[in-house]
C-alpha cells in the first residue's frame, strides 16, 4: 500500500515501510531565503577582504608587527560566527531545491538518509538505543536582520519526529514532514521499536 502526501510517501514493504519525503519548492520562501542569503555572502566577502587587510599589517617596512593581532583575531571570530548564522538558511534553500529524506522502519531497526542532490549521510537505530518516539514541533532558526510585517522570518532546523537517545541529546528525522503523516510514521517507528503505540504506553500498557 502507498500513501501519498504533498511532499511525503509512505510505502508498505514486505518485512517494513519506506517514507520518502521531498524537498517542497515554495516560490515565496525561495525568494526570501535569496535575498538573504546574498545580503549573507556580501557581509562575509566584506568581513573576509578586511581579514586579509589586516593580515597583510603584520609585516611592515621589514619587520613583524604585532599591532593588527586584536582586530585579525576580532575579525576572525566574526567570519566563524556569521558563517555558522549562515547554515540553517542554506540548508533550507538547498532542500527545497533537492532535498530527500528517506525512513526505512522494520522490525527492530530504523534507517535514515537525509540528502541534498543525492549527497548526504545515513544513520541506523536499533531496538535498545531509542527510550522514546514522540512528534514535536520543529525547532526554528530566524534569520539575522530579516523581518517581515515585524516578525523575523524562520527556517526549520530539525525535523518533527523526535527519538530520545538514552543520556543523549534527541535525534531528528522527517525534516520537512507535515503533521499529519509526522504521527503516522511516529506511529510505526514505535511499534518497530520499542513494541506498543504511544497511546499504550501513555496508559501504561505492555
Amino acid at each position: 500500500m502507498i500513501t501519498t502526501q504533498s511532499s511525503s510517501t509512505i510505502q508498505s514493504l514486505p518485512g517494513g515501510t519506506r517514507v520518502e519525503i521531498r524537498g517542497k519548492r515554495n516560490g515565496r520562501e525561495l525568494l526570501l531565503l535569496s535575498a538573504w542569503l546574498a545580503f549573507w555572502l556580501m557581509c562575509e566577502g566584506m568581513i573576509f577582504a578586511l581579514l586579509l587587510i589586516e593580515l597583510g599589517r603584520f609585516q611592515q617596512e621589514g619587520r613583524i608587527s604585532l599591532m593588527p593581532l586584536p582586530v585579525t583575531l576580532f575579525l576572525m571570530m566574526g567570519l566563524v560566527f556569521w558563517a555558522s548564522r549562515g547554515v540553517p538558511a542554506w540548508r533550507a534553500f538547498l532542500w527545497q531545491l533537492g532535498g530527500k529524506e528517506t525512513l526505512e522502519i522494520s522490525r527492530g531497526l530504523l534507517k535514515t538518509r537525509r540528502t541534498v542532490f543525492g549527497i548526504g549521510p545515513a544513520r541506523e537505530y536499533r531496538t535498545g538505543q531509542v527510550q522514546e518516539v514522540s512528534v514535536v514541533e520543529p525547532k526554528k532558526h530566524a534569520l539575522d536582520f530579516f523581518k517581515l510585517r515585524g516578525k523575523p522570518v524562520e527556517v526549520p532546523v530539525t525535523g518533527r519526529i523526535s527519538l530520545q537517545m538514552d543520556g543523549q541529546k534527541p535525534h531528528y528525522a522527517g525534516y520537512g514532514l507535515e503533521t499529519s503523516p509526522a504521527n503516522q510514521v511516529s506511529a510505526l517507528i514505535q511499534r518497530q521499536l520499542l513494541g506498543d503505540l504511544p497511546d499504550q504506553k501513555q496508559k501504561g500498557k505492555p
